[in-house]
């Protein structure tokens, strides 16, 4: 089975980096000032409390169709609390650095390191968007589109900021307009739990495999791993759990491991999982299922599942429609509600998101209501 696994993956030898990396722009450019003309379009920091010291925060999009972003606090998850609020943002593209600190990205593409308790707003990367930090806030990884004289178009690029500078580490081939809608679709830049690693999973690609991407890269930049040809569109939803990094085989539906640096395993077989989302702790991982039905078939509807990473055991969590899963404290998994919606409003699949979200509690097998719109991040260390 490993053998089979590894047909297309590249596994680079732990000596060094397989491939050349741009030199480093000076080191201001990682964090640097923003001028007079430029604070005025950042994002203004609207907090009405302060940040409390313990219990999960959560960024949140109340409304996915506007360009608001809230952080809220579910020390009681039924009664969230509204810490603070930003407009003229993307409600995709947010995450917690720290307890305090938010990353944003504007509506220029710009990502916005935000201090929640001083108010201070620092441009981290002109022309930004999909992002992920390091468990210590002191490098990003993001993704942003950059010229190639060979070709005339602009392509996406992979960057890496940290006390040194950005660095650009690859160029790769325009990606098309994915493939409407669809689930497999996969943006991912994350790094791992330890910091040792990040990761860039990439499958808008209209169905064309050259065009996505699979990369692996130590904290330094250094590729680890990369898909090799077509068979890179094979690989999506992925997760970290501790240094490992989870993923599914979109072609068979099993559920790959990745031990870094070299080791290929399959972790769950036929699993089909969609948004994973690893506990803290990394013996769970909540996902989206859809009973292995076609997502946006006319019937299909999200529900919620959870998988115990030592035993592989699966269990389904309650009967109602539920998306985009996120592990809020020990045993608690909170999910977005969604609802039936009529074709002429939802194109793609039969249901949509109500502004409502619930929290599972894997121990009691209840759930709470909590009354706050789909997350998009949740920090949970005190």
């Amino acid at each position: 089975m490993r053998a089979a696994i590894l047909v297309g993956l590249v596994l680079v030898a732990a000596c060094g980096p397989a491939q050349a990396v741009a030199s480093p722009s000076p080191a201001g450019t990682a964090s640097p000032t923003p001028v007079a003309s430029e604070i005025s379009s950042l994002p203004p920091v609207g907090c009405s409390r302060s940040v409390p010291a313990t219990g999960p925060l959560v960024l949140t999009a109340p409304d996915v169709t506007r360009s608001t972003v809230t952080v809220d606090s579910l020390a009681d998850p039924s009664k969230p609390q509204r810490i603070c609020a930003f407009d003229r943002v993307s409600p995709s593209n947010v995450h917690f650095i720290s307890r305090t600190e938010v990353s944003l990205v504007t509506q220029d593409n710009s990502i916005v390191r935000v201090n929640l308790a001083t108010g201070e707003r620092r441009v981290v990367a002109r022309l930004g968007g999909v992002h992920g930090w390091s468990p210590d806030g002191r490098s990003l990884a993001y993704l942003t589109f950059g010229s190639d004289p060979s070709s005339g178009f602009n392509v996406p690029e992979l960057h890496l900021v940290t006390d040194a500078g950005d660095r650009l580490l690859s160029k790769m081939p325009a990606p098309f307009g994915g493939r409407d809608g669809s689930f497999e679709d996969t943006l991912f830049v994350s790094f791992s739990q330890d910091g040792s690693y990040f990761a860039l999973v990439q499958t808008l690609s209209g169905g064309e495999g050259e065009q996505s991407q699979f990369q692996v890269r130590r904290a330094d930049g250094s590729l680890v791993a990369a898909g090799d040809g077509p068979s890179r569109l094979m690989r999506g939803h992925a997760v970290w759990v501790g240094g490992d990094l989870y993923f599914r085989h979109l072609g068979t539906a099993d559920v790959i491991r990745l031990q870094l640096p070299s080791t290929v395993t399959v972790a769950f077989k036929g699993l089909q999982w969609y948004y994973p989302a690893a506990s803290p702790d990394g013996r769970s991982i909540a996902y989206v299922t859809f009973g292995g039905q076609p997502p946006t078939g006319p019937n299909s509807y999200p529900s919620l599942a959870v998988v115990d990473v030592s035993t592989g055991k699966v269990r389904q969590l309650g009967s109602g429609y539920r998306w985009e899963p996120h592990f809020i404290g020990p045993g608690l998994v909170l999910a977005a509600e969604a609802v039936p919606c009529p074709a002429d409003r939802c194109a793609i699949a039969p249901w949509e998101t109500s502004g409502r979200s619930f929290v599972y509690d894997l121990v009691k097998g209840t759930e709470t209501l909590a009354p706050i719109g789909v997350v998009r991040d949740v920090w949970t260390r005190d």
